[in-house]
């Protein structure tokens, strides 16, 4: 999961440690596409879900420009109810 700050720029959370750091805009984190037909995204309020058409993994940020208090309850709430989606092949 991750953020987009205020400009923009995309940071990745560590699931473990709540460190963020400052990653690629247009990467994936799984397989490291960068061809940006490859990568889609689809916005749910603050929240977007990108998706790799090469690995076909999901990955959930929160948009601060358009909520500006980052929410990591909430956005793990996002990826989990994604990734389980995902397993159960299910339209979300």
């Amino acid at each position: 999961m991750g953020y987009l700050d205020a400009e923009g720029r995309r940071f990745h959370v560590c699931a473990f440690c709540d460190t963020s750091f400052r990653a690629l805009r247009l990467a994936c984190p799984y397989c490291g596409e960068a061809r940006a037909d490859h990568l889609v995204y689809y916005e749910e309020g603050p929240y977007r879900v990108y998706v790799c058409r090469s690995c076909g993994e999901r990955f959930v940020v929160q948009d601060l420009r358009l909520k500006a208090e980052l929410d990591l309850p909430v956005l793990r709430a996002q990826a989990a109810r994604y990734a389980l989606a995902e397993e159960e092949d299910v339209e979300v």
